[in-house]
């Protein structure tokens, strides 16, 4: 059996940050979605954001531990939730003008009733900009929880790299 010559299929795939890979493997922040065939590729970039909030979703509602990202939290004198994420799984990334890293993040919360019912939820994103070579990235959230919340879940999203991790707190 003979199968005719094809010429090979050219594709930009959306990576999990949402930035564009050119067909070389390099970064195409601003590059259109292309194709080789003649009917338009539409709605690609708007399938894979859609995948992404489903999958934050999922880990915000879900009480399985996600432990791409090892986060702790902690509420400050200030009221303010800080979110420690252990520099391991962070994907730390160059491009400030003074050449030091920083990491870019989705950070989001939910809290509970007694019955494991979402009484609410709030989500942000956040950059670092790294300080401290083996420091944590740190992140905040200005959370006010509803009254009879009895548990709070937090997930933090790398930008860069997709990771994610979630901690479930009882005690606040």
């Amino acid at each position: 059996m003979k199968f005719a010559s094809r010429t090979p299929l050219r594709l930009f795939v959306a990576s999990l940050s949402l930035g564009l890979l050119s067909p070389e493997g390099g970064w195409a922040q601003d590059a259109p979605l292309q194709s080789t065939n003649s009917r338009p590729q539409t709605g690609v970039l708007e399938q894979v954001q859609a995948s992404l909030k489903l999958d934050m979703s999922n880990a915000l509602m879900s009480t399985t531990t996600y432990d791409g990202l090892i986060v702790k939290a902690m509420k400050s004198s200030s009221g303010l939730w800080v979110l420690n994420v252990s520099p391991n799984g962070v994907g730390w990334t160059s491009g400030t003008t003074d050449a030091s890293q920083h990491s870019e993040a989705m950070v989001a919360v939910a809290w509970y009733d007694a019955q494991g019912k979402m009484l609410g939820n709030m989500a942000r994103e956040e950059i670092f900009k790294r300080v401290i070579q083996d420091g944590d990235a740190i992140y905040t959230l200005p959370l006010e929880a509803t009254k009879g919340a009895v548990r709070l879940r937090f997930m933090v999203r790398d930008a860069i790299n997709g990771h994610m991790g979630t901690v479930d707190l009882t005690q606040f």
